[in-house]
Order: structure tokens, then sequence, then C-alpha cells
């Protein structure tokens, strides 16, 4: 099995299947008139998903990947999921939730200058492991289809990482590492892929390993990240790098360097973000501004669509998405902190529930009672 990126004729036959099986869901979701009703209503909406289409996916084994977020798009649970996004905006139905972020881990061996979690670490964990398990499995049966096992650094609990993926397996849960590749080997990676990880997400802000160690504050976290990306690639999961744009990356020439740097060492994808909730001071990151917003998406449209980019990682920006659509937090995925409060996203301080104290079930039909922020809907009049 090889992870590969599918471009050309290849994509272009893969889509056509993709329409031919949406358009027949929908017929037997709405009926022959009601399928034309809805896809047209949908397709005519600026928030629909065929307008944010790459010229390529990715190919893992049997599996296509647009994104890394939603499940194979040859799967079953992609046209669920399709289906349920008609629903969202045609009829403003319930979003279903997609995935949560887990922190599993309250350590971290590195300290990022950008962390948005820091105040949460301890040098205790803080989630027995039986909670960790009875949760995800609970998220399981409210239909999530991807699970990141976060922190601090998750590989802080290494040997409990295998009993998770091993008590919580299913056909549906597409099972992911977010991580610095901090203590990460060889022999785990096959473990990892042996008993179903999907792929990882690696923090990689620069090609320049001074300003990585500089960012995380550790002498050893750049090589760290490069060794895991290649064993990664070599044990055939997929790469995701979570990369924060600072002031070096925003210009063109540096960013694709850094993107072809990543492609090299073996990444798929490239998730960019614009540091949030940031005011200290910085050499390296600016504050968020509408400047910055515009340079990103320029940056990371012509890396999805042009041809000259079709063999390198595909960079995905979610704030552009969440500026037509509003923020996703709360509604498409959640994330449970180190301490075990369920929160909308990282960047929410207000919780829906804390999981030591409460069932993962209790705590979601909870949050239906919380107003849900929508401040990304303000980058949607950005011309």
């Amino acid at each position: 099995m090889t992870t590969k990126f599918i471009t050309g004729f290849k994509k272009k036959q893969i889509d056509f299947i993709l329409i031919f099986r949406i358009f027949f869901a929908s017929i037997k979701h709405w009926g022959f008139l009601g399928a034309f009703r809805e896809l047209r209503k949908y397709s005519k909406d600026k928030r629909n998903s065929f307008k944010n289409t790459t010229n390529r996916y990715v190919k893992q084994g049997q599996n296509y990947f647009a994104i890394p977020d939603l499940p194979p798009i040859n799967s079953k649970y992609f046209i669920e999921n399709f289906i349920n996004e008609v629903e969202v905006i045609n009829s403003s139905a319930k979003q279903k939730l997609n995935f949560a972020i887990t922190c599993i881990s309250s350590r971290c061996p590195y300290s990022c200058e950008y962390c948005y979690n820091s105040y949460t670490h301890s040098s205790k964990e803080k989630i027995p492991i039986e909670i960790l398990i009875k949760t995800i499995k609970g998220l399981q049966k409210e239909g999530i289809s991807n699970i990141y096992l976060s922190g601090g650094e998750p590989m802080m609990r290494w040997k409990e990482i295998p009993r998770i993926l091993k008590e919580c397996k299913n056909e549906k849960t597409g099972f992911w590492l977010i991580t610095t590749g901090w203590k990460l080997d060889n022999e785990k990676f096959v473990l990892l892929k042996k008993i179903g990880l999907r792929g990882v997400m690696i923090s990689f802000d620069s090609s320049d390993k001074k300003i990585v160690n500089k960012i995380k504050r550790g002498g050893d976290a750049f090589e760290s990240a490069v060794n895991a990306v290649k064993l990664a690639k070599q044990n055939d999961l997929i790469v995701v790098i979570d990369c924060v744009v600072g002031k070096e990356l925003s210009n063109e020439n540096k960013f694709r360097e850094h993107i072809e740097f990543l492609g090299k060492l073996g990444a798929s994808f490239v998730n960019c973000y614009l540091p949030k909730g940031f005011n200290k001071k910085s050499d390296i990151f600016n504050k968020f501004s509408i400047d910055s917003y515009k340079k990103v998406v320029k940056l990371t449209r012509e890396n999805q669509r042009e041809k000259n980019f079709s063999h390198l990682p595909i960079s995905l920006f979610g704030d552009e998405w969440e500026a037509k659509r509003g923020c996703v937090g709360g509604k498409n995925f959640i994330y449970i902190d180190p301490d075990g409060e369920v929160k909308p996203c990282p960047f929410v301080q207000a919780s829906f529930g804390n999981i030591i104290k409460s069932d993962i079930s209790d705590i979601l039909e909870n949050k239906s009672k919380f107003r849900i922020c929508n401040t990304n809907l303000k980058l949607n009049k950005i011309k």
C-alpha cells in the first residue's frame, strides 16, 4: 500500500464516479424530483463544496482523500456527510459532528511560542485512560468519523496509545495523531499502522532548523519533526503538516520553498493557520490581520488549483472555509482539552461539560443550549 497524489484524467474519473454516487444517494434520500431540487439549490449556494475543489486527491491504499477531516471520498460515510451538508445549507438542518480533537496528555516536552492550551499543561496526566476510551467510544456512537489524539504531546502517553486504538477501532473511524514528532521511531510507526492509525499531523512551521527550534524552545524539535514525517511516509500513513504561517512564509517564494521541502519529506497535506489569541511580541509571527489573511488565501488557492503545484502537498486554510460558513466549532467538530473540558474549539473557553464528571453523550446533548461563535463570517466581507 502506498500514499500518493491522484491528478489529471484519473482524478476526473474519480470525480465522475463520485457525482454519480451522490446523485443516486440523493434520489434514495429525497426521491427523483426532490434530488434535482435539493442539488440544484445547493449548487447555487456560494457555500457549496464544489467551489472549493483542488486539482488532486491523496490516495492511501484503496481510499481517496480530498481533505483529512472528511471520510474517504469513495466511502459511504462521505456520501452520508454530503447529504447532511446539503440539508444544512438548504434547510438549516442540524449539522452532524464529523471529528473530535481529543487531548490525551497534559504533558509536553516543548513550549511552543503560539501554544493555545499551554495553561492546561502539567507534570501529571489528568484524564484516566478508562475515561478517554469510554469517551471515544461515545463519540463513535454519535457518528464521528475522525478522532485526533492530541495533547500536550500525545507521545507522552505512548504506552496507552496502542490500547486506545485497539479498543476503539471500527470500520468508520479514522484515527490521527497530532504530534511534534517527539520520540517517534520506526518500531512505533509500524505498530501504529498495524493497529489502525490513519495518519499523523505534525507541527512544522518553517524549513529553517533554527526557527523551528526557537518556536518550540527545544534543540531537537526540527530533527524530531523531520524524522517523524519521513518514517510516517515510509509506513504508508497520511502525513499532514500543521503550519502556523509567520512572517517568513507570508512571502510567496518562501511559502513555495516550504511546501516543496515538506513534499520531499513525504507530506500529503499542509494545514495553514494564522496566529490566534496571540498577543506577544514576536520576531517570527505577526498578530492576525486582514492583510495576512488575504496573503494566505492567495497562497493556498494557487497551491490547490495551479498545475505546477500538482505534485506537491495540498495546502488548506480553514479560515477561508469558515469565512463562508461561520465557525464550525461545536457544529462540525468538538475539542476536548487536557483537563477534560469539552469545548466548541481550542480558542473558546466556554465548556459544554467535563468528561471526567459527565458522560460524553449527556455533554453533547447539552451543547445545543450554547450559542456558537460565528466570528469568521466577518471575513466573508473582505474583497
